[in-house]
Parts: structure tokens; sequence; C-alpha cells
């Protein structure tokens, strides 16, 4: 991929070799033990511990790395109020080359295939996973409204939200992709103590941030958020030097600028500004004032070890915002189209304007279940695979943090 947020797609997978939309680049992270509260109407908080029962309606599905003879692998478990998925690791749980960020670049030397490509893929790969489906239909069946808060602490790059579900008669429910059909939080352990808890979080108050101007595509995004009376940074630094100060509350932090990722902190940049200049900084604004952050920018909600620390530990943009006391997150795990990127911002945010009791991460799983396609395409058919890009940069989007946060917008200028 082209290294600023802008790029031309272009898929060489013969016969349809073609040229798409242009790009651009997103990232995200998760908090959390809490005090206890008075009861209340909707969750309790809680803390996401394998070991402890979530709230009705609520599933954990843990996410680790483990070494099987001399295999990294991963492992997961689960729970929910009403079952429990026993710990597994089996062999076939290595690190898959399902990444969306590589499987959607722009040549078949990157790694890039068809969309359609991508979804059988997707589907073969969930054949092996059959203790985890049946445990996910079986909540399904039970819940119909169900939130499920993955956590996630490898960097694998897994795109979780495209699971497939296969159908299941004896649970009552259809087949589908996880994402379009339940409401996914991702989470990733966070060391911090101003990471908010698993609660019922509601955002309200002013909008700040940033976006580049310097980048036509990119700038459109001032016309929307400007309808939501968007208080604008001329520069990355300067929104997040604002952050640093303490303040009212938020309601949301908007970003909309180029991402480039890499492996190494300092070459890891969101806006131009490394990664390695942000890890283990705590912006104040958020640990007073919360807030939902939306990094509309490549490879924002992705997630890096680097090898040269040897620790283990992930890193990401997405654990600065959290880990400073962010309600919620929504960034990208690759590099996406331009103009999916201003329709993806344009229709979560006026969903949650139409209905601010509406989730955030519910509002992407309505999203993403309006834009999946009825069956799979045979992988080379050239329309097929152009509606299917959108779907599928849909998808890149992902959500960290409470299932439960909510946003209150005003409309207009402050």
């Amino acid at each position: 991929m082209d290294e600023g947020r802008l790029g031309k797609v272009l898929f060489s997978t013969a016969p349809w070799r073609s040229r798409f939309r242009q790009q651009r680049h997103t990232a995200a992270a998760p908090p959390p033990p809490v005090e206890e509260r008075p009861p209340g109407v909707g969750l309790e908080p809680f803390a996401v511990k394998p070991e402890e029962p979530a709230p009705e309606g609520v599933a954990q599905l843990r996410v680790v790395r483990k070494r099987i003879g001399g295999e990294i692998v991963f492992g997961v478990s689960g729970s929910c109020c009403c079952s429990r998925l026993p710990f597994h690791a089996p062999p076939e749980h290595g690190r898959p080359g399902l990444a969306l960020a590589t499987l959607m670049a722009r040549d078949a030397k990157a790694g890039g295939v068809a969309p359609a490509e991508t979804l059988h893929a997707m589907r073969a790969w969930s054949e092996s996973k059959g203790p985890l489906v049946r445990w996910l239909n079986r909540l399904r069946g039970h819940h119909p409204d169900l939130h499920l808060v993955i956590w996630d602490d490898t960097d694998f790059d897994i795109p979780w939200e495209l699971l497939w579900l296969r159908p299941s008669p004896a649970d009552g429910v259809a087949g589908g992709w996880l994402g379009a059909e339940v409401s996914v939080s991702r989470r990733t352990t966070l060391d911090s103590e101003y990471a908010r808890p698993m609660d019922d979080l509601r955002c309200e108050g002013e909008i700040v941030g940033y976006v580049d101007e310097a980048d036509a595509h990119i700038a459109a995004d001032l016309i929307l958020l400007q309808e939501f009376g968007l208080r604008r940074f001329p520069t990355l630094r300067g929104l997040l030097g604002h952050l640093e100060q303490a303040g009212l509350p938020l309601a949301m932090v908007y970003v909309a600028c180029h991402g480039e990722y890499a492996t190494e902190g300092f070459r890891y940049r969101l806006g131009g500004v490394p990664l390695g200049e942000l890890s283990g900084h705590i912006l104040t604004r958020l640990t007073d004032a919360g807030g939902l952050v939306f990094l509309n920018a490549c490879h924002s909600g992705r997630l890096i070890i680097e090898e040269r620390f040897n620790d283990q530990t992930l890193r990401g943009f997405v654990k600065v915002f959290l880990a400073s006391g962010a309600a919620g997150l929504i960034g990208t795990t690759g590099a996406v189209g331009t103009h999916t990127a201003k329709e993806v911002a344009r229709s979560i945010l006026e969903h949650l304007r139409r209905d601010p009791d509406t989730p955030v991460p519910q509002a992407l799983r309505d999203y993403r279940r309006a834009l999946v396609p009825a069956g799979l395409p045979p992988i080379d058919d050239i329309e097929a695979n152009r509606r299917l890009l959108r779907t599928l940069y849909t998808f890149m989007y992902v959500y960290y943090g409470s299932p439960q946060t909510t946003v209150a917008f005003e409309a207009g200028a402050p």
C-alpha cells in the first residue's frame, strides 16, 4: 500500500485486474476493573476476566498466545452468564495469514486477493473453529441481542468480525459473519489505572478533532463534522497537546488523516506522529472526560509487538487512547478506500445522533449487516468483487471498549 492514506487499490488476481478506489489508514484498544456502584439501569460495571461470569447477554472470548511444541499458536476460552467455552489451543490455531490489511493490499505480490476470495477463505478457515462456532451459535440462540467482548492479546491480526457462523437449526440461528450478526467489542490488556470499566458509559459534551486539510479527499470530512459542532485543531500534535490538559466532558475525539503501518513504534505513524512518541503518555482530558475516539485513518486499530523490546507487550494507538480513559474507540485494521471512509463516518455518526441510546458497537454491527451479500459469488466475478470491496472495507472498522458505550451529539456549532 502507498505510505500515505491514499493509494490506488489494484487487485492483480486474474482475470479481473482492475482499478478501484483510493485508500486511507486507522487504529484502537481497551480498559479493566472498577468500583462497585449502586444498582441502576443497564449493565453493571464488570471486569473482563475468563474466570468471572459476565452480565446477562454479554459473552467474553479470551484470545492468548501460547507455545505448543515450539510453535506459537493462539488459544481461546469463553464465558457467558449461561455457559463456558473451555480453553483450547490446538495446532491448527497457528498464526493465520488472514490480516485484512494484507488481503486488501494493492497487488498479488503484497498478498492482495479478490474480495470474494477473502470471504471464501474466511469461511474455510472458520471450519476448523468448530467448538468456538458451536458455542457462539448456542449463545445466539439463547440471547437474541448478544454482546460479544473479544479480549485478544495477540498480534495475529485475526479478523474476528469475519468469523463465519454456519447455520444451526438446533439453535434456531441462520448462518452469517460474526460482526454482522453480533455486537462485537474488542479489548486488550491495559496496565493503566485510568482505563474505564466495562460499564454503561455515556459520552456527551464537546467534539474535538483533527482533519488533514492538505488532502482534499480527507478534508471532505470537515463538511460532516461541522454539522456536529467540531472544534478543530490545525495539527494532530495540537489536538494531542489539548488532550493532555484537563477539561470538560467530551462526546467525541475525531481524527481523519494518513496512517502508516509498521511493526516498529517510530515507523508506525498517525498523521505523521509516531506511536513511539505517544506510548505511555496519558491524555488527561480523556481521563477526566471520557468520550468516544474515532480514528478514521488507515491501520489505526492495529496492535504491534516490538521485537527489540523483547517483552511480548502489545502497543498501538488504540492503547494510548484507551489507557488514558476513552470510553470507546473506532479504528481500522488496514487501508480503507477514501469514499468508504467518509461513508462509514457519516452512517455511524448519523445513526448515533438519531438514536443516542444505541451502543456504538451495535451501530457498527447494523451498518455491516446492511452491506452483507446474500451469498458468496465466484472469486472471478468482476462485478461482484467490485460490490464486495465496499463490504470488506466496512469490516475493517473495529470497535474497542465497553459494549454499552453510547454518544449524545448536539447538532450545530458550539
